[in-house]
């Protein structure tokens, strides 16, 4: 059974996932990048997926379309960074140096160099707010870890230990205020419920804003590539 199809001209990869879940044939266009998925149910032949696909091609190609570029590092650009725009600065020296709102970094290695700093930064950030709102809830979080989850931007398990996205760092200051303060809010409600609510707005009154404004251009934060 093929793993992916490749359909229209210029030709679109489509992954193909089959589970015994699946009742119908659904096709998904990630809104971060990357393949577009088709899920289909076990048996269903191959010929059916390409028909079924070969019917959207259209449709698939225009949604591929309005999926954000990714945004590699390059010399002059902007990148944004807890509210101050940084440009970017390639040099022949080895290490990174910031100067006011310009960012210095390697050019054998721009990439690489601006994610580690960017990790760095976001660790400091995240800390001092999840430090800060676990005061406030009245109960400590038991540890931190920052990643680069697709689907989720934090998460806070049910021992008290906090997950969030280093890719935080890259939205406005409020954004990343908001969503630190959501899961402390979760070490004292597991769950959205009404209780759970009252509290977020408790620590954060304009988080209704901060939850759209992630709604609307989260996708952005995923379109820095740092390879």
């Amino acid at each position: 059974m093929a793993d992916t199809i490749a359909i229209g001209d210029p030709l679109i990869t489509v992954k193909v996932r089959r589970t015994r879940n699946a009742k119908r044939l659904t096709l998904r266009v990630p809104s971060i990048g990357g393949e577009p998925v088709l899920t289909a149910p076990l048996h269903v032949r191959e010929h059916l997926l390409t028909d079924f696909l070969e019917e959207r091609t259209d449709w698939l190609q225009q949604a591929m379309e309005r999926i954000p570029q990714p945004r590699g590092i390059r010399d002059g650009m902007v990148l944004p960074v807890d509210g101050q725009d940084m440009r970017v600065a390639l040099t022949r020296r080895r290490g990174i140096r910031v100067e006011g709102q310009c960012l210095e970094l390697p050019q054998s290695r721009p990439g690489p160099a601006a994610l580690g700093w960017l990790k760095t930064v976001a660790r400091d950030r995240i800390i001092t707010l999840a430090d800060h709102y676990a005061r406030r809830v009245g109960r400590p979080h038991t540890g931190l870890t920052l990643r680069d989850p697709r689907s989720r931007w934090g998460s806070c398990s049910s021992d008290g230990r906090l997950m969030l996205s280093w890719r935080l760092i890259l939205a406005p200051p409020a954004v990343c205020d908001y969503v630190v303060a959501h899961e402390a809010a979760h070490l004292i409600e597991m769950n959205h419920g009404q209780d759970f609510w009252r509290l977020t707005e408790e620590l954060c009154p304009d988080w209704r804003s901060h939850r759209d404004w992630l709604r609307t251009n989260g996708s952005e934060l995923h379109q820095w590539r740092f390879d």
